[in-house]
C-alpha cells in the first residue's frame, strides 16, 4: 500500500487541522489517556492549544484520507514543553531548533510497511523522516522531542534520535516521558559528540 507525507500550514488548511484534532484526540486523550488534554467530547477533537497556530504539520495520507501527524514547531518562536529541556539548555544555546510534538498515527495503519520514498516504512518513521529532510534543508541544528517510552524504542530510536533524559514526570502525563533529540548540523552533531 501507498503512503504520501505532505506538510501543512494550519491557518491555510482548516480541514486539515480539524482532521489533526480528531486524530490527536483518539489516539492521545481515548486510547494514551491523556486525560488532561482539552478536549471537546461531543465533537471528538482535541482543543487547539497555544502552539498550534506557530506550527508546521505533517500528515501521512492513504488512498485521501489523513491516518498520521506530526507537528513541528520553531522553538524561537514558541517551545512546547521548553521546562522539560532546561537541563539540555547549554546544549541548545545558539543553536535554531524544532520541538516535534504530537506524533500520531491512526490505529488501524500503525506497524504495517506502506511505500513511501525508496523503501517501505512505518507511517511514524515516515513521518519523522519526512520532518527531518524538510527541517535539515531549512538549516536547523536539532530536533526535539518528549514523548513516552513505549515510542522511543519502537520509531524515535530506529530514526536516529538520542535520549537525552529519561524518567521525567509530566503534569497529566499518564506515562513517564524521555527527552530526544536529533542533531542535524555539524554543529549540533559536534555538540552532542562532546558533551558530559
Amino acid at each position: 500500500m501507498t503512503a504520501t507525507i505532505i506538510c501543512f500550514e494550519p491557518a491555510k488548511e482548516k480541514s486539515l487541522l480539524l482532521a489533526y484534532q480528531q486524530a490527536k484526540y483518539q489516539v492521545f486523550y481515548q486510547e494514551y489517556g491523556w486525560h488532561a488534554l482539552a478536549v471537546d467530547q461531543a465533537q471528538g477533537i482535541a482543543l487547539l492549544d497555544d502552539y498550534d497556530g506557530f506550527s508546521r504539520f505533517f500528515a501521512a495520507v492513504i488512498d485521501d484520507k489523513v491516518v498520521g501527524f506530526l507537528r513541528g514547531t520553531d522553538t524561537a518562536i514558541a517551545f512546547p514543553h521548553a521546562s522539560l529541556f532546561q537541563r539540555q539548555q547549554s546544549l541548545l544555546n545558539g543553536c535554531r531548533s524544532v520541538s516535534l510534538n504530537a506524533l500520531c498515527v491512526r490505529k488501524p495503519y500503525r506497524g504495517q510497511q506502506y511505500a513511501i520514498g525508496p523503501k517501505p516504512q512505518k507511517l511514524g518513521s515516515a513521518l519523522l523522516h519526512y520532518a527531518s529532510n524538510y527541517y535539515r534543508a531549512e538549516q536547523f541544528d536539532w530536533l526535539l522531542s518528549s514523548t513516552n517510552p513505549d515510542l522511543v524504542n519502537k520509531v524515535f530510536l530506529p530514526a536516529g534520535f538520542i535520549v537525552l533524559e529519561q524518567g521525567i514526570s509530566l503534569s497529566g502525563s499518564p506515562t513517564q516521558i524521555s527527552n530526544l533529540c536529533l542533531p542535524l548540523s555539524v554543529k549540533a552533531k559536534q555538540a552532542i559528540a562532546t558533551r558530559g
